[in-house]
This record gives C-alpha cells, structure tokens and sequence, in this order.
C-alpha cells in the first residue's frame, strides 16, 4: 500500500503531503480562473482553500470507503509551490477498485513538464503497490490529456459526466492501439481512398445509398493540397484520416473515417482531438460537424453537442458544435 503520509521525489520535484499550512501558500498559485475551465468551479480564497485542505488533511473520507492522498508539489531548485496531484484509493485495497489521479499546476509555472513529471512519479508509485490507474478528463483539455499520455494513460471509451476515462492499458491492448497522427501528404490518396470506401461502405444502413450516388465515394485531393489532412499510421499503414476547415474562429471537421477492422479502438477520437488542438492553435473559439445519425453518440461522448438540423444529400442530420478556448501555456 502506498503511503500517503509519505514525501517522495522526482527528478526536479518534491511532493510532500499536504497540509492546512499549504492553503496560504498556494492560494495565489491556483488563483486563476483558467484553472477551472472544464473542472467547474472557481478559485478559492485563503479560507476556504484552508478548510478544504484540513479535509483532505485527514487521508480518508468521512464514510472510511475512500483513501485520500494528496501532495504538494515543488521545485526543488527553487524551493516553489507549484500545484499538487493527488490519488483517490478504495480503502480495500487494489482489489477494490482503481486509483484515481488527477493533478492541477498553476499558470506561472506550466509549460515546464511539472505536471508531466509529477503525475508520471504518482502513476509509477501506485503501479509498484499493485493498483490499476484511472483519470477522468475533459475531452477538450488537451493539456491534461498530454499530462495523462505521458503518465501512460490512454483514453478508454467510457464518459463519466461528461470526462473520458483515462487508464493504464493491458500490454496487449497498447501494442494493438499503438499508432501516431501526421499530416497526410499527396503520395497517401491511394491509401486514404482506400480507407474512405471501405469506411463509408461498412455501415448497412448507408450502403444503398452510397452505392446510389457512386460520386459521394470519389475522394478529392484538395485537403490533402492543401494541408488539411491529417492521417492515423500503424504499422507504416494509414488506419484512418480527419480533414478540417477553417472560416473565421470556426474549425469545421469535413471527414472523419477509419479503416473498419480498427473501428472501436480510440483512433477517431483521436483524430478529433488532434483537430481540436489544430483549431485552438489557430484561435478558433468553436469545433462544428455535421455527424450522421450512426456518428452522433460518437460526437456526443467526445464532448460535442447538437446545435441544430441541417438538410443533406441523404435527409436531415445534427449539425454538431464544441466550444473551445484558444490554446494557452501547456502543462
């Protein structure tokens, strides 16, 4: 079992427990707004701040069915409060349930890897007292999901009010998952043609109707041209591909397929949120897309909602929006 009175170290941190003494300290690290951007919330005064952590300062839940650990961390180089992580453990032990970790660094001093460094040192110590590990994220906090990739979390397909549950995958499920997204060049068309039949074709209930209109299956180079294409690789095989399009503070998604024999394994999710991060580099306020009836609890889960109906080729379909902040220092 890990000890959560316990200080432990990292390369360049220190994590001591927390304490009611640490809420003067760091109130003015966490006071920022930002900080609560897909949590809720707001920052709290020095008070409150002290309050809630006499609460956390007792370790366990008043019921005694939850195991609290939370730390500071800090730089040892300078000797600065940064932010805090914390791990919520079933009193039963492993065998109960998973830990649940999250962490939280302040603006001043994110962009630096601390978050990264912190919740990869938790995520180690609970692996060696033998828990599986779990976060919940907002499918738009690219930030915290970079934090969860390098702690070796991956996203599952579960959605707990509106977070993606993040966990330790088996080895088999990693190696089977394992594939990256780059940008799509004009020497991919046959592959990503490929791809787009077979994607578009698998669906029984689109197939006549597809098959009806044989030109909405020619895929076009332009985004491809034009450096709108981003595509998933496993194995050197293109897997599936996204493509954008920016107008004002809008970034619309125009494709989004995946080769049918990897459909379900978080490849489209991921294309997604690589374009959600691609649309806040370029300032844009909103992510829009008009889903099909099959894709609309995919876009749902992934944090989009229905904004209104729009007519296509082949009847009514949502047109589909997430509102998202420009990007901002990383963690």
């Amino acid at each position: 079992m890990i000890d959560l009175d316990q200080s432990w170290r990292t390369e360049r941190l220190e994590l001591e427990p927390l304490t009611v003494e640490h809420a003067a300290e760091l109130a003015p690290v966490l006071d920022d707004a930002a900080l609560h951007e897909f949590t809720g919330g707001a920052p709290l005064a020095p008070a409150a701040l002290a309050a809630r952590y006499a609460r956390l300062a007792e370790r366990r839940s008043p019921d005694g069915h939850q195991l609290w650990g939370n730390w500071v961390v800090r730089v040892r180089g300078t000797g600065m409060a940064v932010g805090t992580v914390q791990v919520t453990l079933p009193a039963g032990g492993p065998a109960a349930g998973p830990a649940e970790v999250a962490w939280v660094v302040g603006p001043q001093a994110q962009g630096r890897g601390y978050a990264k460094e912190a919740a990869s040192g938790l995520v180690a110590l609970l692996r060696e007292a033998g828990w599986t590990v779990i976060a919940h994220i907002h499918p738009a906090h690219l930030a915290s999901q970079r934090v969860a990739r390098a702690a070796g979390l991956s996203p599952t397909k579960e959605v707990l009010d509106g977070e993606v549950r993040w966990a330790l995958p088996s080895a088999a499920a990693a190696e089977e998952a394992m594939f990256v997204i780059r940008a799509a060049a004009p020497g991919d068309m046959s592959a990503l043609r490929d791809v787009f039949r077979r994607s578009s074709l698998s669906n029984d209930g689109d197939r006549a109707n597809l098959l009806a209109h044989p030109e909405v299956l020619e895929l076009s180079d332009l985004a491809v041209r034009e450096g709108r294409t981003r595509a998933a690789v496993a194995d050197g095989r293109i897997v599936g591909f996204a493509t954008w399009l920016a107008a004002g503070n809008v970034v619309e998604i125009e494709d989004l397929f995946v080769a049918p024999e990897r459909m379900r394994q978080g490849i489209g999710r991921a294309l997604v949120l690589d374009l959600i991060a691609i649309a806040r580099g370029h300032g844009a306020r909103r992510v829009e897309v008009t889903a099909n009836q099959h894709a609309l609890a995919f876009y749902q889960e992934t944090g989009f909602v229905v904004d209104h109906q729009v007519t296509t080729l082949f009847g009514p379909a949502p047109r589909m929006r997430m509102d998202i902040a420009p990007a901002t220092g990383g963690a």
